[in-house]
């Protein structure tokens, strides 16, 4: 990958964490984020600058990688003819259908079947149907930031949901270095974006005594992980807005670290996400 597009796709990943620090609701973060992000746009040429800003204003994924000859921004086939110029990357090349920015991405993992959750939150909506009772945690075993992501993401591991479980948990911890996702009140919400994700996946976790996650947040009692596939990033955003309006309040936080066992707190957790449609 030629420098050029690793400069951009840096700028896409400011763009994502920024968008996620608003949601949050992290002003001072987002302040800092805005002026790294400019200071990188401006080192790309103009008309390079220029167009990724054309592109951003109508979705937040203008980098997208190039699959198997699919364009993982729209789903289309990309000609057989551009193939090999995207894979050379000596010039910038877009999708001929979207109009994003292509690059190559090698060595995807196979799709697994995953009949464990194969019917995973299907007949729910709201958030809910980005789970299952297999990714709720009612009692955590970890006593750190680190070691409550590891465990949640080797949860959903386990029912194959994910690549390799390494990788993600090496994007996690680098994504929670960028810019912590903890906004107290007990709540944090951990997460990685990649190609590895079998589809954006939630799981849920619970440490009554709470865990530290830093950035001089209390102690994060409930704890959301999600792994987001390229192309579903604008959901999570709006799966995370969710999130945080139901959760921020106590009763309905109280009524999650009442539950006792996974079942429990899977029944609580969907009749309490339930009014959220999408």
């Amino acid at each position: 990958m030629n420098d050029t597009l690793l400069h951009l796709l840096r700028a896409q990943e400011l763009e994502y964490i920024l968008s996620e620090q608003q949601e949050l609701g992290d002003e001072i973060g987002s302040a800092g984020l805005e002026s790294s992000l400019e200071a990188l746009l401006g080192e790309l040429p103009r008309d390079l600058a220029t167009l990724y800003r054309r592109l951003r204003q109508r979705d937040l994924a203008v980098v997208v990688a190039e699959r198997r000859g699919i364009c993982s921004g729209c789903g289309l086939s990309v000609p057989t003819s551009q193939i090999s110029a995207i894979r050379s990357a000596v010039e910038i090349q877009r999708c001929q259908n979207c109009g994003r920015i292509l690059y190559h991405m090698e060595d995807v993992p196979e799709e697994r079947p995953t009949p464990a959750v194969a019917g995973r939150g299907r007949s729910q909506v709201g958030p809910a149907r980005f789970s299952s009772p297999d990714l709720m945690f009612p009692t955590l075993e970890a006593s750190s930031r680190d070691e409550a992501i590891a465990e949640l993401i080797h949860g959903m591991a386990e029912l194959g949901l994910t690549g390799d479980e390494a990788d993600l948990l090496e994007l996690a911890l680098e994504r929670e270095r960028a810019a912590p996702t903890a906004i107290g009140n007990g709540l944090a919400f951990p997460h990685v974006r990649g190609s590895q994700a079998r589809g954006l996946t939630l799981a849920l976790g619970l440490k009554e005594e709470g865990i530290p996650f830093g950035a001089g947040a209390e102690p994060a009692r409930i704890v959301f992980l999600t792994v987001i596939p390229t192309a579903a990033n604008t959901l999570y955003l709006r799966l995370l807005s969710d999130l945080i309006r139901i959760f921020r309040d106590e009763k309905a936080q109280a009524r999650l670290l009442a539950c006792e066992g996974r079942e429990d707190l899977w029944r609580t957790f969907t009749s309490l996400t339930r009014v959220v449609e999408r």
